[in-house]
């Protein structure tokens, strides 16, 4: 049952920016080991076959979180791609992750521009920071889906690559920092004029605290479990790492929306 969340999520988004300039590289990249030369066009003919590729991650990863019944349903219609194809792929995705900007900090001249708002462009503001909160984690998580879909497939034909643990370990290591960073920017403006947040707003507020200190507290019973069994929950094996480390993201996803 806690994986319909991750396959309603993984069927419904669409990559986008990243995700669609990582999918025209496939086929053209070297192995994770290696450099890789720069991206090229792609092709209008070459279009269509990357785009069964972009998808076929994102399925893969709900069908192992669902069961091996769905798996077996499905497999026949996923691409078939080779050992060096997968590594070729993964490769260049974990590049475009270690190579992704950081998050923004609450600088001081962002505080000094909203001490200058009335009460109503506070309140759109922080409507504002909660919708690009909501959309800049769905667009990041879209895009690990689709690497960790390949590692499923990578890693059964090579168990022995660990690369995976950068992968999981840094997005929820950026989620947290957007998070962290949307809090901070609110309770700016709590602090600052507190009477800007009226009552039902700040209700929202209240609620969301709670729902975070509780998603919260699960993620640091995941990295306890990892401390003292190296394994996320009940996790046998990396392919279950990765479902049990996509999970969470997906419920703070739906906590967003």
């Amino acid at each position: 049952a806690r994986a319909l969340p991750l396959c309603a999520i993984a069927l419904r988004s669409r990559p986008q920016g990243a995700a669609g300039a990582r999918a025209r590289a496939a086929g053209r990249m070297d192995s994770p080991r290696k450099r890789w030369p720069a991206e090229r066009r792609s092709s209008e003919a070459e279009r269509p076959a990357q785009a069964r590729v972009r998808v076929a991650p994102l399925l893969l990863l709900c069908l192992a979180a669902s069961g091996r019944a769905a798996a077996q349903a499905a497999n026949a219609e996923q691409p078939q791609l080779s050992t060096d194809q997968l590594g070729q792929l993964v490769a260049y995705n974990l590049q475009a992750e270690d190579v992704r900007g950081n998050e923004s900090f609450f600088s001081l001249f962002e505080f000094q521009d909203i001490s200058g708002f009335d009460c109503q462009s506070r309140l759109v503001a922080l409507l504002n920071w909660t919708a690009t909160l909501r959309e800049g984690v769905e667009r990041f998580h879209t895009d690990i889906l689709g690497t960790s879909g390949l590692y499923l497939q990578l890693l059964g034909q090579v168990p022995e690559e660990n690369t995976w643990v950068w992968l999981v370990t840094g997005a929820q290591e950026r989620v947290l920092q957007k998070v962290v960073g949307y809090w901070s920017r609110i309770s700016a403006l709590s602090l600052d004029q507190h009477q800007c947040i009226v009552q039902g707003v700040r209700d929202v507020l209240l609620d969301g605290a709670v729902r975070w200190k509780q998603l919260h507290q699960d993620f640091v019973e995941m990295q306890w479990n990892v401390f003292a069994f190296g394994a996320y929950r009940n996790a046998r094996g990396p392919p279950e790492n990765l479902v049990a480390a996509n999970l969470w993201i997906s419920t703070l996803r739906e906590w967003l929306h």
